[in-house]
């Protein structure tokens, strides 16, 4: 559906969500390449290769920045442009691209205001009319290709302080007001609230040698950016036989996946493992690949696909929803209940934040799942419910946070207005295209009546400082399975743990994930063996 065929008026109303104020600035001209390491907490674990050139009269700037240590291999391209003069933005694109998926942000100049768009596949956010005199800049803390753009700017002022207002992609579309003061004869200081304080030092050309955000712990150094390699975290185990397998979907597509298979008597039971949401390939952001080696370790057999579109996996990840994830996750297993080496008497299901909440949904229609285990597994839709509940978490903080608060309120109440009034997964914005297939497939679940219609056993996994699905929730589960007649339901809490349910660990060149403890893996496996092995041997 084109975007006008509902009408301006309309369109404004539902996804126009603020008003944004002018802001300041110059700039210094600039051509070449250079490079830089990122390093946080001493660890190199990015790149960085900036560029800038002039082309008709305009200065661009251009990045390609690489974070392969990340929970995924994220690679961030950039393209900032401003008039010759560097007093003026032009437009904005940024593409931040993951191993299956694009997120694109635009930032566009008119002739009296700027068009904002951030395409975050599932769900997105346009603002129509950002008004500002032309000098608007986006800003992003981390990126010294937008660093840079701000530092000339401010470089041909020839003051030793001024104020800027900026906007911060990542964040929000609310321009904020930031100081840019030197500190020294080549050193300038950016702070402002939300922002913290970040030091850039620079040359004599004015040129970023290095940036230091004191509230992130992130540095970045002008330096060779050389290589780095990464791969998914996937612990090493000598007694199981991993086997790299296709399921083949509902809509003739191939997952690809590994089935960890144990050693010794066969058939054995199994269980399938159904990722959080996002773009994520069979190891779980490997949360999922420590379950699986344990489970195989003792016994139980573990399947994990990369979801549709994550390579290896047939598909596009971009328009999936909840009905086609469930689809996929039905697909697994029925895989198992084919292969010759599982009990199809002896099938469970895990599922970790959004894939929790599809287990559920397969666990009430399919019939060969005998069990099932839920970490960190939202009560609620994830739109939007969830986000709504992610803001409460926000209220009560300074003018600023409390601005941007209602701009995010505003935001889900305008798409969920958009979801309402169109038809179809597609809306056509300007020549942008945009999915609404899973913001409306979310807005269809009754999430009560799945958990209150599982007559299995069930085990409930939370962290109690886990700061997006909370221990309400957990308990909420709990209260649906039981109220629906469910005698077998357990719920194991963590005191000290948080959504990941451990320590995030950075060790190049493993990418970053968490390290879940032998206690949680030996409540899973125990919880699960009793279930799946002792009970069936009775």
């Amino acid at each position: 559906m084109k975007l006008e065929g509902i009408g301006k008026a309309v369109v404004a109303a539902l996804v126009t969500a603020a008003f944004l104020v002018p802001v300041c600035g110059c700039g210094q001209e600039g051509t070449g390449r250079t490079e830089y390491i990122v390093r946080e907490q001493g660890v190199k674990f990015g790149t960085q290769v900036v560029t800038q050139e002039i082309e008709d009269r305009k200065k661009i700037y251009s990045s390609t920045e690489r974070f392969p240590c990340h929970f995924q291999d994220t690679t961030i391209y950039r393209n900032l442009t401003v008039s010759g003069d560097v007093k003026e933005t032009l437009g904005y694109y940024a593409n931040r691209k993951v191993p299956g998926a694009s997120y694109r942000t635009y930032l566009t100049r008119g002739n009296s205001a700027y068009t904002y768009l951030s395409d975050e596949l599932q769900t997105f956010e346009f603002l129509p009319e950002i008004f500002s005199p032309g000098n608007l800049i986006p800003l992003e803390t981390d990126s010294v290709c937008l660093l840079q753009g701000l530092l000339d700017r401010f470089l041909n002022l020839e003051v030793d302080r001024a104020v800027a207002y900026v906007i911060v992609p990542s964040a929000s579309p609310l321009v904020q007001e930031i100081a840019v003061a030197l500190t020294g004869k080549k050193e300038a200081l950016l702070s402002g609230e939300g922002l913290g304080e970040v030091t850039i030092a620079f040359d004599e050309d004015g040129e970023i040698t290095r940036v230091n955000d004191q509230g992130g712990g992130v540095e970045i150094v002008r330096n060779r950016a050389g290589r780095i390699d990464s791969k998914s975290y996937e612990p090493s185990s000598k007694g199981i036989n991993i086997k790299e397998i296709r399921v083949e979907t509902a809509d003739n597509l191939k997952l690809a996946g590994s089935l960890y298979l144990p050693r010794g008597e066969k058939p054995c039971p199994a269980v399938v493992l159904a990722p959080d949401f996002g773009p994520q390939n069979r190891t779980g952001n490997g949360l999922l690949s420590q379950i699986a080696v344990r489970l195989a370790e003792d016994g139980i057999a573990a399947l994990c696909c990369d979801k549709r579109g994550v390579p290896e996996s047939h598909g596009e990840y971009a328009t999936y929803t909840f009905d086609s994830a469930k689809e996929d996750l039905n697909a697994q297993v029925d895989y198992l209940v084919l292969h010759g080496d599982i009990d199809i008497e002896r099938v469970g299901i895990l599922g970790y934040g959004e894939g929790g909440a599809l287990a559920a949904s397969v666990a009430v229609s399919n019939p060969y799942i005998s069990a099932c285990v839920f970490m960190a597994t939202p009560s609620v839709r994830l739109f939007p419910d969830l986000e709504l509940l992610d803001i409460g978490g926000t209220d009560g903080g300074g003018a600023f946070e409390q601005e941007k608060t209602g701009i995010r309120k505003a935001r889900i109440d305008n798409l969920v207005r958009l979801v309402g009034l169109t038809e179809g997964d597609f809306i056509e914005i300007g020549e942008h295209k945009l999915f609404l297939g899973w913001m409306r497939s979310q807005m269809a679940r009754d999430p009560s009546a799945d958990f209150s219609s599982i007559n299995v056993p069930v085990l409930v996994m939370q962290g109690e400082q886990d700061e997006i699905i909370g221990m309400g929730q957990a308990r909420q589960i709990v209260e649906y399975l039981e109220e629906g007649g469910n005698s077998d339901v357990e719920l194991m809490s963590y005191e000290k743990l948080g959504h990941q349910f451990g320590p995030l660990v950075m060790s190049p060149p493993y990418q970053l994930h968490p390290q879940l403890s032998d206690n949680l893996l030996d409540d899973i496996s125990a919880w699960l063996g009793k279930r799946l092995v002792e009970n069936r041997a009775e």
